[in-house]
């Protein structure tokens, strides 16, 4: 979580420009990463017991290797949209001719012998940065299906990916995430890359509902499980009375 709330600082930070595509950017950003929040939090255990680190100790790996995975492509998601919205500025300076920008392209330094290899151009930045966002949001999507199985347990799944719902579920996962890698085919644009992630990222959240629907009508609501398998409800004391004291309140 605090990979996603700098994802948000490193959105917040970054000089504004006015016009319509960097406000269309910045907004789809804002939401995807409170959609990826929620999407977080969906693929999590209801219950401490069911969390893979206290099922098995195969599952307690599996849950930390992907986890590593699943923070480094976070930070790449929050580079992307930094990036995407540095790219509006750079437009606007070239395009205004602005003084500082023009000091600061004459003044830059770069290797012996790597004078005008090393820059990019604005839409070979596009594509790269285009590129870098969709791979990260993949592996985002891929991660969190990773941890959501580390949690249930390889038999636990392959018993649910057997049957029709699992294998629809399935499907629509594939469908997917093959579209969130490959945004950076149709377009590069930042404006249409983040609003097409943005849609992306709501049919993930479709599918990680009906999954959780089909899933509890497989094996069972929280409704049929034990008590202890629940949060403590805070309305509730959890407390363990003392037989001392009770037993003095009575004899005054």
């Amino acid at each position: 979580m605090l990979l996603l709330g700098e994802s948000v600082l490193s959105i917040l930070i970054t000089p504004s420009t006015n016009t319509v595509e960097y406000h269309v950017t910045f907004y789809a950003a804002i939401v995807s990463i409170a959609l990826l929040q929620y999407c977080h939090y969906k693929y999590q255990p209801h219950s401490p017991r069911e969390h893979a680190c206290r099922r098995s100790l195969r599952g307690s790996v599996t849950h930390y290797a992907i986890m590593i995975i699943y923070c480094h492509a976070l930070i790449a998601v929050g580079t992307a949209y930094k990036m995407f919205l540095s790219t509006y500025e750079v437009e606007a300076s070239l395009k205004n001719k602005d003084l500082r920008h023009l000091v600061t392209t004459l003044m830059s330094r770069n290797l012996a012998g790597a004078a005008d290899k090393t820059k990019f151009t604005t839409v070979e930045h596009k594509a790269a940065t285009a590129t870098l966002f969709c791979i990260s949001m993949a592996v985002v999507w891929l991660c969190l299906e990773g941890m959501w199985v580390a949690h249930v347990g390889r038999a636990k799944y392959w018993a649910f990916a057997k049957t029709k719902p699992g294998i629809f579920c399935d499907v629509l996962r594939t469908i997917g995430v093959f579209f969130m890698g490959t945004i950076s085919y149709y377009t590069i644009e930042p404006e249409w890359v983040t609003l097409i992630a943005l849609l992306g990222i709501c049919f993930e959240i479709v599918t990680a509902v009906l999954t959780d629907y089909f899933w509890h009508k497989q094996f069972g609501d929280f409704e049929d499980d034990d008590d202890d398998e629940h949060w403590p409800n805070v309305t509730e004391p959890d407390s363990v009375p003392n037989e001392h004291v009770d037993e003095h309140d009575d004899q005054a």
